[in-house]
């Protein structure tokens, strides 16, 4: 009896907290996204620079 009311109380909880989850995984993803593209883009300038001074 005291386990499914554990459990009960736990899935709202969990259903609160999992739409929470996916909020923070959608933002981070986002965020992943811009830093990757600026490490390629940086990446990307370093490594045209590097070929100019050796040409």
């Amino acid at each position: 009896m005291q386990e499914s009311y554990i459990y009960h109380y736990f899935n709202k909880k969990s259903s609160k907290s999992f739409a929470v989850c996916q909020r923070i995984s959608i933002f981070a993803a986002v965020i992943t996204k811009k830093e990757m593209r600026t490490i390629l883009v940086n990446t990307y300038w370093w490594w045209h620079s590097v070929q100019l001074t050796r040409s």
